[in-house]
């Protein structure tokens, strides 16, 4: 999980010091894919072993969001960095673009009800979508 999160982390900078191309959008992508998989598999490895770690799945907007969605999106992305710094391995941090159009991602969010951008989704049950509430995540995971 830390490695594909860290290769995203690079493929983010990449992206925010030049154009995006075809490529680019591709291989971002690929990599939504790659964390879905991750996500999926989390959840069944969490079931079968009764592991103790949390899974935070961030959802966001990846194509054209508008500057007041890209300044909620920073807060969200910073407060998660420091989430994931302070408890380590006992969070998988997994951050997915949400209009990419990808089928499983699409189905993933139908099941789980998701339909507002960004949002942080905890567990597979507790949805944080405002500014206020990411301040209090702490609760949820110690």
């Amino acid at each position: 999980a830390d490695k594909v999160y860290e290769e995203a982390k690079i493929l983010d900078r990449f992206e925010a010091s030049t154009r995006i191309t075809d490529s680019i959008k591709l291989q971002h992508k690929k990599y939504d894919l790659l964390r879905t998989l991750f996500w999926i598999n989390s959840i069944k490895l969490k079931d079968r072993c009764n592991a103790s770690y949390h899974n935070i799945v961030y959802f966001y907007k990846y194509n054209g969001p508008t500057i007041d969605e890209r300044a909620k999106q920073a807060v969200f992305s910073r407060a998660l960095q420091e989430l994931k710094k302070k408890y380590g391995g006992k969070v998988m941090l997994i951050p997915i673009a949400a209009d990419n159009n990808i089928t499983s991602v699409n189905l993933l969010l139908e099941t789980y009800d998701i339909k507002v951008f960004p949002i942080i989704l905890i567990d597979e049950r507790v949805k944080l979508t405002g500014l206020k509430e990411i301040d209090g995540i702490d609760y949820y995971i110690s």
